[in-house]
C-alpha cells in the first residue's frame, strides 16, 4: 500500500532539548555533537506521530478533563479488534491488564509468576529490561544463547529444554518478535517452546511489543494463540508504542487469559501503588487502531528501504560486516567483529569520531556487535553511513 501523501517519513524533527531521551543519551556519549545528528540507538522514531493521532487528540483535549481518568471500553474494544484482524487472534476484553510499559510488565510478570531465588530462562541477546526483571526482583537468570551461525539466529531446543527442567525455573522470557537479532519466529518454533513450557510446567511471559513491526515474507503468530495450554500459561506483553511511536503516552497492556495468574499479575501492579495510565493514552491507543493503520503501512515501507540502503553500503564498504536477516522490528543487528577492533575502540569511533550512535552490543550481553536504527529519514541514514565508512578509511 502506499501512503499518502501527508504520510511525512523524511522530514527529521529535531529533539533536542525536548527531554528525549535518545536524544539526550546521544549528548552524554558523544559531547559536543554537531548540529543536524540524530541517534540511532533507543528504538523510537524522530517523526511526527500520525496525523491522525495529532488531530484526533488536538479535537480531544477541546472538551476533555485531564483528572482522573480509568480506561474506555472504546480502548478494550479497539485492543480487542486490533488482535482479532491484525493478528488473528479472538480475545475477551477481560482479560487485559493495563500498565504504563512493557518494561513494568517485566517485571510485574516475573514477580506474579516466581518466587525470589527461582530460575528464569532467557533468550540470549536479549533486551537489557529483560535482565533487569530477573536480576533486580532476586531472580536466578538462566541464559540460553541463540545460535547465529550463518547470520539467522535459531533458537538451541536442546539447551532450552535443559535450562527449563532445572530445579525451581518456573519463567521463561519470550521476545517475540526478537530484540535485537530481528527474528520472527515461526509457527514450529513456537509450537516447540509451547511444548517445553507446558512439559517443565512454566509460565511465558512474552514481550511482543514488535507484533506490528513485520517485513514482506514472514508473518508474526502470537505465542498464546498457538494452543489452549499455551494461553493458559502465558503473559501477553503488548503496546502500540513501537508501531505508532507512542512511548510517551505510557499506556501498554498484559493480556492474561488465566483468572489466577491474572489476579497475581494485577496484586504485583496494586503493589506498587499503581492506578491509572496516561489519561491521554486511552484514546491515543483508540485512533492509532482504528484511524491511523496506514501509517503504519508506510512506515514499514520505509523501514524496508532503509534495510536495504544499509545493507548495499555495508556490502560495499564492509564486506566483512554481516547483517542478521531483518524479519520482524525497525532493528538492524551488525556484526563487527571480523574488523578486529577493541570493543573500547569501535565504541569511540562511532560515538566520538564518526558521531553514529547506535545501540551498543554490549548492552544486549554481545559485545562486537551494534543495534542500528532504521527507523529515520534515509537521508539521516546515509549521512551516518558515510561519516562511519569516512572515520573507518573506507
Amino acid at each position: 500500500m502506499t501512503p499518502a501523501p501527508e504520510y511525512d517519513f523524511e522530514t527529521l524533527v529535531d529533539r533536542t532539548d525536548t527531554g528525549s531521551v535518545k536524544w539526550e543519551l546521544m549528548r552524554e556519549r558523544g559531547g559536543d555533537v554537531p548540529a543536524g545528528i540524530a541517534p540511532l540507538s533507543t528504538a523510537d522514531l524522530d517523526f511526527l506521530p500520525a496525523p491522525e493521532i495529532t488531530r484526533g487528540l488536538r479535537e480531544h483535549l477541546e472538551s476533555a478533563v485531564l483528572g482522573y481518568t480509568g480506561p474506555t471500553p472504546a480502548l478494550f474494544s479497539a485492543i480487542q479488534m486490533w488482535q482479532a484482524v491484525r493478528h488473528r487472534w479472538a480475545i475477551d476484553t477481560g482479560w487485559i491488564s493495563l500498565m504504563p510499559g512493557v518494561v513494568t510488565g517485566l517485571f510485574a510478570g516475573v514477580r506474579a509468576a516466581s518466587e525470589e531465588g527461582d530460575g528464569v530462562a532467557l533468550l540470549t541477546p536479549a533486551y537489557p529490561p529483560m535482565v533487569d526483571a530477573i536480576e533486580k526482583t532476586g531472580r536466578r537468570i538462566i541464559r540460553v544463547p541463540l545460535d547465529g551461525e550463518g547470520g539467522r539466529y535459531r533458537i538451541d531446543f536442546a539447551a532450552l529444554a535443559d535450562a527449563l527442567s532445572g530445579e525451581d525455573v518456573s519463567v521463561l522470557i519470550l521476545c517475540s518478535p526478537h530484540n535485537p537479532t530481528g527474528r520472527v519466529w515461526t509457527y514450529t518454533e513456537l509450537e516447540e517452546i509451547a511444548h517445553l513450557a507446558r512439559a517443565h510446567d512454566v509460565t511465558v511471559i512474552a514481550d511482543e511489543i514488535h507484533a506490528d513491526i513485520v517485513h514482506k515474507g514472514f508473518e508474526h503468530i502470537l505465542f498464546a494463540a498457538i494452543s489452549e495450554d499455551a494461553t493458559s500459561r502465558t503473559i501477553t506483553l503488548s503496546s502500540a508504542s513501537k508501531s505508532f511511536n507512542l512511548a510517551g503516552v505510557q499506556t501498554s497492556w498484559a493480556i492474561i487469559e488465566n483468572a489466577e495468574l491474572r489476579a497475581a499479575y494485577e496484586r504485583e501492579l496494586e503493589a506498587w501503588g499503581f492506578h491509572f495510565v496516561n489519561c491521554l493514552g486511552y484514546r491515543a491507543i483508540e485512533i492509532a487502531y482504528t484511524e491511523a493503520s496506514d501509517w503504519l503501512e508506510g512506515l514499514l515501507e520505509l523501514v524496508a528501504r532503509n534495510d536495504r540502503v544499509s545493507r548495499e553500503f555495508f556490502a560495499e564498504h564492509f564486506p566483512e560486516v554481516s547483517i542478521a536477516p531483518l524479519e520482524g522490528t525497525f532493528l538492524q543487528w551488525i556484526d563487527f567483529r571480523k574488523l578486529g577492533i577493541d570493543e573500547c575502540e569501535l565504541t569511540r569511533l562511532h560515538d566520538q569520531e564518526a558521531h553514529v550512535f547506535f545501540e551498543h552490543g554490549r548492552t544486549f550481553g554481545a559485545p562486537g556487535f551494534e543495534r542500528l536504527n532504521l527507523g529515520t529519514p534515509t537521508r539521516v541514514l546515509e549521512e551516518a553511513l558515510a561519516r562511519l565508512a569516512e572515520v573507518h578509511g573506507r
